[in-house]
């Protein structure tokens, strides 16, 4: 008998009795097939041709016997039971990037099927490992709804709260970072907590009487097809934006902190810069080693471009957001790595007054964060000329009238330790001192009273260090509730502490319910 032969023409030349027979026989071709080389097809986000920098999924072959992990990448060809061990099965880790434990992580794949993480909403779509084919694609799946209960402070102007960080992290979109408030996500299958849910912790902050949240976004991750000239002039890219990213990943957080009246920031977390899918972050600290990292845009379109953008998506999502409950933060901590051309108060002013001009026009309903030049620190706010730039008349001169001025809030950002960055564990304690290494703090206020403006501090915090933290941390916040804002006289408006989100683990920075930072905190909420 011949393999090749059809089925038809088996059955009919041979008599019943034997058709068991026959089909041991038919199984023969797929064992065969185990052994041929198959080439990976499993796509990741986002296409090559258009997105070069973007990494691709990398599926680690796992041998069933050692344990080891097989680096096979997209668009290679080989034998995968030829690593499996086994000689009708294979599978393997899926990772972005590489099949180290640091290597963001997909899920389990093989002959039986895809297994992803509990909750997971950057997954495979279609996935198949079988014996003549590995393909399948990386996709979104939305954040389902929040039970979060509703804010009891909704009219309060003293606003205050927390970050909830994650969306802004790594070289490439990560699921297991970013923050997730749904209610079918919190517990796992094994109705054990899911370490990725932050709905328990979200919730025990508000219940304490946070009303404002904070939530940092990256520009490359809604817009990653963006090019620019070499002086920082877009070229391509402003008709792209990621829908599915922004739909299923960013609107649920909104919607779910919004729904209840909440205080949203949303936070274009960019240090005015554009850093590359897949090479660069949104930050300091990735791979190219600077600070910070990617190509500095010091002009206004592009900027324009991605909050309108981000507006107009809102508004088409299926569930309305009352725009009185959010702020936009224009753009995080402008900043210059020393390589780059010395970027000014005045600039980062231009750019942040046409994003606004822009958004008026649109008839936003909601409130802006501005910020000022090198990192939009307090303590050096005049000393790198921020005071003079960022004035009442400024706005004025700009053809604001005073009820869009009052919805313009001056964004600073204040740490505690000697370098003012919150890279140390310890704390200052003396908040009153002045000068170039001094906090400043009656300067500022005295800058806020002679404009007449708000201001919010929407990143602050203290490392680990208890003994040296405690007193500087609740001397600060005393301080800002001293100084609250008075109508016509200037003050703040409110804080927000960095930083909570499931994604720092033993971050120095983190705060958690119940740790001596929330102790102190959560008293200074009303």
């Amino acid at each position: 008998m011949s393999i090749g032969t059809s089925n038809d023409t088996i059955v009919s030349s041979i008599i019943m009795d034997k058709l068991k027979i026959i089909g041991a026989c038919l199984l023969l071709p797929v064992m065969t097939n185990a052994a041929q080389p198959i080439t990976n097809n499993l796509a990741g986000l986002y296409d090559k041709t258009i997105v070069p920098t973007a990494l691709e999924p990398i599926f680690c072959i796992k041998n069933v016997d050692t344990g080891i992990l097989t680096p096979w990448e997209y668009g290679k060809t080989l034998t995968p039971t030829d690593y499996s061990g086994r000689q009708y099965y294979y599978g393997g880790e899926v990772r972005i990037g590489g099949c180290d434990g640091s290597d963001i992580y997909m899920g389990w794949l093989d002959n039986n099927g895809y297994q992803p993480n509990d909750g997971a909403h950057i997954l495979i779509v279609d996935g198949v490992a079988s014996m003549t084919a590995l393909s399948g694609k990386i996709g979104y799946k939305v954040i389902g709804e929040s039970n979060l209960s509703p804010n009891a402070r909704v009219d309060a102007n003293w606003m205050t709260g927390f970050n909830l960080s994650g969306l802004e992290f790594s070289t490439m979109p990560n699921d297991s970072v970013i923050p997730n408030l749904s209610t079918e996500d919190q517990l796992k299958k094994d109705k054990t907590v899911n370490p990725n849910s932050d709905l328990q912790a979200t919730q025990q902050f508000l219940t304490d009487g946070a009303n404002t949240v904070r939530v940092p976004v990256r520009w490359a991750y809604m817009q990653p097809e963006l090019q620019f000239d070499q002086e920082g002039n877009l070229v391509k890219g402003t008709d792209t934006f990621d829908e599915g990213y922004f739909d299923n990943l960013v609107m649920p957080t909104l919607s779910a902190l919004t729904s209840q009246k909440y205080n949203v920031i949303l936070d274009l977390h960019s240090y005015m810069h554009y850093s590359r899918v897949g090479t660069q972050v949104a930050g300091c600290g990735g791979p190219d080693g600077k600070c910070p990292d990617g190509k500095l845009i010091n002009n206004s379109a592009p900027f324009v471009n991605i909050w309108s953008t981000m507006l107009s998506q809102i508004r088409k999502n299926a569930k309305a957001i009352d725009e009185s409950h959010l702020l936009f933060d224009i753009v995080n901590e402008p900043s210059n790595d020393p390589g780059e051309n010395q970027l000014s108060a005045q600039n980062v002013f231009d750019m942040e007054l046409a994003v606004i001009q822009k958004l008026e026009s649109m008839n936003f309903k909601g409130s802006y964060l501005v910020e000022g030049v090198q990192w939009s620190g307090l303590h050096g706010w005049e000393e790198n000329g921020n005071d003079t730039v960022f004035t009442r008349d400024a706005f004025v001169k700009a053809g604001f009238s005073n009820d869009v001025i009052d919805r313009i809030i001056i964004n600073v950002h204040q740490y505690l330790d000697t370098q003012f960055s919150g890279t140390e564990d310890s704390c200052q304690q003396d908040l009153t001192t002045t000068g170039t290494n001094g906090f400043n703090l009656d300067a500022f206020i005295a800058y806020l009273k002679k404009n007449n403006l708000k201001a919010m501090v929407t990143e602050f915090g203290v490392g680990k260090d208890q003994a040296s933290c405690s007193a500087p941390l609740t001397s600060f916040l005393d301080y800002m509730k001293k100084n609250a804002y008075i109508e016509g006289q200037g003050g703040f408006v409110g804080w927000t502490v960095w930083s909570t989100g499931h994604g720092w683990g033993e971050y120095n920075l983190r705060v958690i319910p119940g740790d001596w930072k929330d102790t102190i905190i959560k008293n200074h909420y009303k």
